[in-house]
């Protein structure tokens, strides 16, 4: 709004404009701050053995009854397999 005064070569101080603003409840409305949740990990990471090797990935595939699916595998020194996988429902046009 100041800018907007000043453009019309209105001068005045712009925390007189931001104080009359406020004053009137002309603001635009702002965020709250949401609060914090506990964190649920304290990042800590505790191996059965030492030095393991293992990783992990993720890769999208296709199946004839579920469509496109995310899958997961995870290969380790000691073993290794799929974790899982997680569907998405296909979207059908109306």
């Amino acid at each position: 709004m100041w800018a907007r005064l000043r453009v019309r070569e209105v001068r005045t101080s712009m925390r007189r404009v931001l104080r009359l603003v406020r004053e009137n409840g002309l603001l635009a409305p702002q965020r709250q701050p949401q609060p914090v949740e506990p964190k649920r990990h304290d990042g800590t990471i505790l191996a059965e053995r030492p030095n393991p090797m293992w990783g992990i990935d993720a890769m999208v595939g296709f199946t004839v009854a579920d469509g496109r699916v995310t899958i997961f595998a995870m290969c380790g020194s000691r073993h290794g397999g799929s974790l899982g996988h997680s569907r998405r429902q296909a979207r059908h046009a109306v």
